[in-house]
């Protein structure tokens, strides 16, 4: 059997242009000798599509490291993506499709993935990329992606040979691809630098993008360069897939935590890209003829309930929640602005249409009071307090979490708001005798792996011998069975489990201004390759 469906169109259409020369070391001092063929160079300076200057990027905030494989900051993803390239991405219709991997074949019981890889791709430092470089990233990887842990486990990427790597799993599974595709940065670094850092941040900052790590100066900005040696592949853009150039000598990842600052930068010029545009500067921005905004689904916004201790641990309750609340009514105040959230029962957003299912949309928004009174009856509550954890610190969950009150009010169910910061509702959460309550949100995911509230470690413990059976079916059996499981386990998580309550999709909006041209983002996320700055 091949690989899947989804990635034949792509397979076919993927041919290779080896890379040759040299990169410059990727350390705060560069290398200024190079010995790249010179036919690789007159290519270069010849590229009609070729622009130069300084992209100025001003980000929401500072990462704390700058290796993707060690943490889940999306700070750090933003800022290494130009640097780190991955075996497999998406394309345009979020399907994964290979990349620093020439190739993917798969057995017929999805057990055994191997990988070819493409040859020529050179490190910044010079080196080619083998298969021993690709596998030692890719098991540090496999140990911090969530979704990762779940499916691929203690099973080992393995050299074949110099360009081909291989993945044996204990249980099949036909979500590898798009795990590595998605979760977290699965960054190829050499081997050296992985092997040197173990479970720390590495020494250096080297991958094989058509950027370069220059520099960090710590509290003003991040520093990539233009990787003059970058060959790009000859093939169609297509999403994250295909062609990728450096079209500016330097990019200046800025940090700007005061939203006023980042978007007067952007009006006046000082910066070209507004990588997180506040809600209450969306019209601003829409209203400007020289600035450009972004709007992608970013995270769901979701009403956790705890099912360990309580009243919710009855899911008569849980019933009578879901069915009072006017989720509208919930996402405007949230949001405020329509094109900020969206209205949707599905755990998957319909950009990803292998996941994306309509099971269960009859339970939601339902807004039903009369019907919330029945099932309250049913759970014989008595008028105990509630205790609803919030916080101020992200304003749309406060602002969430009022109309809630409200609304479980006029099914009369007491609630109590207790606000604090989010450093203490992280705490508090993971205690069950300390709320029944709380609203967070949960990034997008292209696949039902690791979502958090259908974990059974995370706040809210959704222990459920049903829904553990159909994500181990979810997570060994083909596409087709898979998706067959998803559809039962949402209906049954909306009509009758009742784990959480969602609420909608929120959107994530960054903006440019008019001398940026060829600018994407991926997931809410800004793309600096083929990103030209104009005069």
């Amino acid at each position: 059997m091949k690989f899947s469906k989804r990635f034949l169109f792509a397979l076919f259409a993927i041919l290779m242009l080896v890379v040759v020369g040299c990169s410059s070391n990727s350390s705060t001092e560069q290398d200024n000798d190079t010995d790249s063929d010179s036919t690789d160079n007159e290519t270069n300076e010849n590229d009609e599509n070729s622009a130069g200057g300084e992209l100025k990027v001003a980000l929401p905030a500072q990462p704390s490291i700058i290796d993707p494989h060690v943490t889940t900051e999306t700070v750090t993803s933003t800022s290494t993506k130009p640097v780190f390239e991955t075996l497999v991405v998406t394309n345009e219709d979020r399907q994964p499709v290979p990349y620093l991997a020439e190739k993917i074949d798969v057995t017929d019981d999805n057990k055994t993935y191997t990988f070819h890889l493409r040859q020529g791709i050179k490190f910044h430092n010079g080196q080619e990329m083998t298969a021993e470089d690709v596998a030692a990233s890719m098991n540090r990887w496999r140990v911090n992606a969530t979704g990762a842990k779940v499916v691929i486990g203690d099973d080992e990427f393995t050299v074949v040979d110099d360009y081909t790597v291989e993945l044996t799993l204990s249980k099949p599974s036909s979500l590898v691809p798009s795990l590595i595709a998605t979760e977290r940065l699965a960054a190829i670094m050499p081997k050296e630098l992985v092997e040197e850092a173990g479970e720390n941040p590495v020494s250096e900052i080297i991958g094989t993008g058509p950027f370069k790590f220059e520099n960090w100066l710590q509290d003003q900005y991040i520093h990539l360069t233009k990787n003059e040696d970058y060959v790009p592949f000859d093939e169609p853009i297509d999403g994250l897939a295909g062609k990728r150039e450096a079209l500016v000598d330097d990019i200046y990842l800025y940090f700007v935590s005061d939203t006023s600052t980042r978007m007067a930068g952007l009006q006046t010029g000082e910066y070209d890209i507004d990588a997180s545009i506040a809600n209450q500067n969306l019209a601003q921005i829409q209203n400007a003829e020289n600035l450009q905004e972004y709007i992608e689904p970013a995270g769901n916004l979701t009403l956790y309930f705890n099912k360990k201790d309580g009243v919710f641990a009855d899911v008569n309750m849980r019933q009578a929640v879901s069915a009072a609340l006017d989720i509208g009514e919930i996402m405007q105040a949230a949001y405020s602005e329509e094109d900020l959230y969206a209205l949707s029962h599905s755990y998957i957003h319909e950009n990803y249409p292998d996941w994306y299912s309509e099971a269960g949309q009859e339970f939601y928004n339902q807004n039903d009071p009369e019907k919330a009174k029945e099932w309250l009856e049913k759970a014989g509550y008595n008028g105990e307090t509630i205790r609803f954890l919030t916080t101020r610190d992200y304003e749309e969950y406060y602002n969430a979490a009022v109309v809630i009150q409200e609304q479980l009010k006029n099914i009369d169910v007491e609630v109590e708001l207790e606000v604090v910061d989010w450093a203490t509702l992280l705490d508090r959460r993971s205690d069950p005798a300390q709320w029944e309550l709380f609203i967070s949100g949960f990034s997008v995911k292209p696949q039902p792996v690791g979502l958090l509230p259908l974990d059974k470690e995370y706040a809210g413990w959704t222990e459920d011998d049903k829904i553990e059976e159909l994500k181990e079916v979810i997570q060994t059996a083909s596409l087709e069975e898979a998706q067959a499981a998803w559809d039962e386990l949402q209906a049954y998580a909306w009509g009758e489990y009742v784990p959480v309550v969602l609420l909608g999709f929120y959107n994530q909006v960054t903006g440019t201004n008019d001398k940026v041209e060829g600018y994407i983002t991926d997931n809410g996320q800004p793309i600096f390759w083929n990103v030209k700055k104009l005069d």
